[in-house]
């Protein structure tokens, strides 16, 4: 933001000292001087009133985003909110999960026994059929019973692959609610980082809101630029003082001359650029340290007429309506026009004003009838003429 005054460098200073000290032979360079002084302290009105209008736009879009980081945390926490049952309903299921494993456990120990028993018996049976396979009678009661002890190998094995496979799904299904689990506290520590970093945003953004008010405070509780406003002043009425007037006779004007030169005078005169000079690095000191800590740029901010958002830009002011910021290209872009628009407007306002002011001067009151004392003779005063054309001097477009 082109607000900065330029500071009173040191050397000024020390040039404003050294021809104070020679007063009032330098009268003159140190009027041009007090000149100087007094632009500077018109620069300063208009900064603080920029920056007043600066800190109020940025204000409204900095509490903008502050309700849109509020409301982004708040969703935030209702998904951490909904997360947090997910993680509790799967912490239920991974232990019943579990206690069906370690029910499942002794009914596949039984199982295998079973079949290993049965296992035996059949491979018994078999050996026995075996054996007996040629006899007729006894062959044909050992033929059944193998059949039989088969059977129930087959059922005992079909039982132990049921409860293999019922335990691997419960395995599986405990190994992806596990791995369910670690994505969903993964995505917790995520949202809580990006929560952490927004609470931090809205702190720099409060901070830089706080910074700002106590700028504006500064701007205006500061009394640096009335304390040099009130020295120049001083020193400009002590210098008109000490100027001899022209209309007196020469005997008055040697008589001031002396009394100019006398050493109360110079020592009044030196008093007072003394107190100058201290106002000055005072308002050097003052200046300075605004510039240093209550800076706008460079700051992000919303163009209002290119709707970008601006990185670490410098804001300018809108000239129509200052509620506005510009970045620096479409400030550049319509500062012809904004400042022919400005000057329009004021040319507008003037004219109204006096054509408003004309017509109360055009209009002429009834006259009013003779009086008794007065003669019957009624002579109309001649009408007034009306008022010259105001001839507009052409203003120059910085």
């Amino acid at each position: 933001m082109a607000t900065e005054v330029t500071v009173v460098a040191a050397q000024d200073i020390d040039t404003f000292s050294e021809l104070a000290s020679k007063l009032p032979a330098k009268k003159r360079q140190v009027l041009e001087l007090l000149k100087q002084y007094q632009k500077v302290l018109q620069q300063c009105q208009k900064r603080t009133q920029r920056y007043e209008w600066a800190v109020s736009a940025l204000r409204c879009q900095y509490e903008r985003r502050l309700q849109e980081e509020r409301m982004f945390i708040e969703r935030q926490y209702d998904r951490l909110e909904n997360i947090d049952i997910q993680v509790r309903a799967i912490d239920h299921e991974v232990v019943a999960v579990q206690e069906r494993l370690g029910r499942m456990e002794p009914d596949l120990q039984a199982a295998r026994t079973y079949a290993q028993q049965r296992y035996d018996k059949y491979q018994r049976r078999k050996k026995q059929l075996h054996q007996h396979s040629k006899i007729p009678i006894v062959g044909a009661i050992y033929k059944r019973k193998y059949a039989r002890a088969q059977a129930k190998n087959k059922q005992a094995e079909d039982a132990v692959a049921a409860h293999r496979h019922d335990m691997d799904a419960m395995r599986e299904k405990r190994s992806a609610l596990a791995q369910k689990q670690r994505q969903l506290q993964s995505d917790q520590q995520d949202i809580r980082r990006i929560i952490e970093q927004h609470k931090q945003r809205m702190a720099a953004h409060q901070d830089l809101m706080h910074k700002w008010q106590n700028g504006i405070l500064f701007y205006q509780t500061s009394k640096h630029c009335l304390t040099l406003d009130q020295r120049v002043v001083a020193l400009q009425y002590v210098l008109q003082q000490q100027q001899p007037r022209r209309s007196l006779g020469d005997i008055n004007q040697q008589q001031q001359q002396k009394d100019a030169k006398s050493p109360t005078n110079e020592r009044e005169m030196h008093a007072v650029a003394h107190a100058l000079r201290q106002a000055l690095i005072d308002f050097q000191q003052a200046e300075r340290h605004g510039n240093q800590h209550f800076a706008l740029a460079p700051i992000t901010f919303d163009c209002m007429k290119c709707l970008q958002q601006i990185e670490q830009g410098s804001p300018f002011i809108d000239k129509i309506k200052t509620t506005d910021l510009l970045c620096e290209p479409c400030y550049m872009g319509s500062r012809t026009t904004m400042i022919i628009k400005k000057k329009l407007g004021f040319l507008g306002a003037n004219n109204k004003a006096l054509s408003s002011s004309s017509s109360s001067l055009l209009t002429v009151s009834p006259p009013s009838p003779p009086s008794s004392r007065q003669s019957s003779f009624y002579i109309d005063a001649p009408p007034s003429p009306p008022p010259k054309d105001t001839k507009l001097v052409p203003v120059a477009i910085n």
